[in-house]
């Protein structure tokens, strides 16, 4: 499934694709559609990470909560420890049928964000949750 990055450009990301592209893709502009694969997978609530700047609406980033309490995404646990480098996010739930729209919205208005791949993302998704917990 076709994905673009910020560092490659879009690409057809395999089960071959090297682990770098793969983050890359998920972080940086298709963090939604990972979200929504576990979600998808795991039925976990989804939380955006939003900030008080230019963009105040709009979430920088996207992850699911894990039972325990753990944030989640590509580079799996731990996404709130790793985004507190970018400053102070707040988190707050999304719903599913809501960021379907806000992407779309954003990605009309020409704000960068792409319309969601949840089944290209799947496969991605699913390796992590093996990964991690053995599903």
């Amino acid at each position: 499934m076709k994905f673009h990055t910020k560092l490659f450009g879009t690409m057809n990301l395999t089960a071959q694709t090297s682990r770098h592209i793969v983050l890359d893709a998920f972080t940086n502009g298709n963090c939604h559609s990972f979200a929504l694969a576990l979600h998808k997978l795991t039925g976990w609530p989804m939380f955006g990470l939003y900030k008080d700047d230019e963009y105040p609406d709009i979430p920088h980033h996207i992850v699911v909560r894990t039972p325990r309490g753990a944030f989640l995404d590509v580079q799996g646990r731990g996404a709130n420890r790793r985004w507190q480098k970018y400053g102070m996010f707040e988190y707050r739930p999304v719903r599913k049928g809501h960021l379907r729209q806000m992407v779309q919205k954003w990605h009309d208005a020409g704000v960068g964000l792409i319309p969601s791949n949840v089944a290209g993302a799947l496969p991605f998704a699913e390796r992590l949750l093996s990964k991690l917990y053995g599903k």
